[in-house]
């Protein structure tokens, strides 16, 4: 039985990084006696696939992870037993079977929503400022940002990435792409704007999948949803 789970990451483990939320999420599946169907050779592990990295500070609002189980459980029960053993930050929301032939989630998630809102109050004018560099941004072609890796420095046009970023009240919102074909980091857009990532509180709204002109969650794929509220 292949699971998907939508969860949460709140303020008090936006610190926890990928590794640490990836083992977090082991111990807790242990703990709630789930039946894991485990990896072949001399360390088997759980069978665990997350959707996207969450960005190290940041929260979420709708993380996805699957989880195979060697015997089908009861959803709601799942949801329980691992809410009963989860920090209080991380919370599962929904879980839905998934078709074993569907397609693994890092796969089929290329596009997250985010607010960014400034730790500290933002006059009007900063406010103005910040829209105008926006709609300039947004005016470009070609918009590049330097990304290092193992293999060295290459630049990237963000431009044909970024969807949607509009400034809305005292935060600004970005659509943005995300996944192996291509992502947008919402520190390398603050940067763009002039602005210093660290004094912004990045909130990721959700991940989904664009699908014929429009955005579905992967929790639709998900044969049998059930709300953990």
């Amino acid at each position: 039985m292949r699971v998907r789970l939508c969860f949460t990451k709140g303020p008090g483990v936006r610190f926890i990084s990928h590794l640490d939320l990836m083992r977090t999420f082991e111990r807790a599946l242990r703990r709630a006696a789930l039946p894991l169907a485990l990896t072949q050779g001399y360390h088997p592990r759980p069978k665990l696939t997350f959707a996207s990295a969450l960005a190290l500070g940041a929260t979420s609002e709708a993380e996805y992870l699957d989880v195979e189980l060697a015997s089908p459980v009861q959803l709601g029960d799942a949801i329980h037993r691992l809410n009963d053993v989860l920090p209080d930050d991380l919370r599962v929301t929904a879980a839905g079977e998934v078709p074993a032939a569907a397609r693994p989630l890092m796969a089929i998630v290329d596009t997250a929503a985010y607010e960014l809102r400034p730790l500290w109050p933002l006059d009007d004018g900063k406010w103005e400022r910040l829209q105008s560099a926006l709609a300039d941004l947004l005016q470009e072609k070609t918009v590049l940002v330097e990304r290092t890796t193992k293999s060295g420095t290459r630049q990237v046009n963000l431009r044909p990435l970024i969807l949607r970023a509009e400034v809305a009240g005292d935060e600004i919102n970005m659509l943005v792409r995300s996944g192996s074909r291509g992502n947008v980091r919402p520190d390398e857009l603050l940067t763009l704007l002039g602005e210093e990532p660290t004094q912004w509180h990045i909130h990721r709204v959700g991940l989904f999948i664009a699908r014929e002109g429009r955005l579905s969650s992967p929790m639709e794929e998900a044969g049998v949803v059930v709300d953990g509220s």
